[in-house]
């Protein structure tokens, strides 16, 4: 994961005062792992650094929001609440690995429903199987413009905070089940 999507999680979590007034560390230093749960595959189900399948395929509505269990485990796990847009696609096919790697860029199109986020834009990789990756494979500009809303929690990975996520289409009936749940449980 980026290193500023970590440090903007830190920030978000722990405030400015996190930072420090001018502080001069670097973001690895701001982004500890310690105390953060390590990715298991419980986790990897719900924060599986990809778009839900509505997002990815033209004309497929998104499932009833309040009968969507996962969302709402993802909702109450979530550090990072944010609605956005899709602004860049990013292709990496200069690495020696045989798949290239994608990165998705958004802005935020509202203020967190959880969590803070004051940076320009919140970058993403995106993982190299499922639909997310089949459908940039396709193209890459298919996804440009859509609305969703990213759920994102860090987790301790080798000694290093790590951010995974997991965004679903930003509709009315999504946000506001999004909304009731962490009023519910925060």
């Amino acid at each position: 994961m980026p290193r500023r999507l970590v440090a903007a999680l830190t920030i978000a979590l722990a405030g400015p005062a996190a930072l420090g007034c001018g502080s001069s560390r670097p973001p690895s230093a701001v982004a500890s792992a310690e105390g953060l749960p390590e990715y298991g595959p419980e986790d990897s189900a719900l924060f599986d650094d990809s778009l839900a399948p509505e997002v990815v395929t033209p004309g497929r509505e998104a499932p009833p929001a309040g009968g969507d269990a996962a969302l709402a485990e993802r909702s109450r796990r979530a550090e990072l609440i944010l609605p956005a847009r899709i602004s860049t696609v990013t292709r990496d096919s200069a690495t020696a690995r045989a798949q290239p790697k994608y990165q998705v860029e958004l802005r935020a199109t509202a203020a967190p429903i959880l969590g803070s986020f004051e940076d320009e834009a919140l970058v993403l990789d995106v993982r190299t199987a499922g639909a997310t990756y089949a459908a940039l494979r396709r193209s890459e500009d298919a996804l440009m413009g859509r609305r969703v809303i990213v759920l994102a929690r860090r987790f301790a990975s080798g000694g290093d905070a790590v951010v995974h996520w997991h965004a679903v289409a930003d509709t009315p009936a999504t946000r506001a089940t999004i909304r009731r749940i962490v009023e519910l449980h925060r």
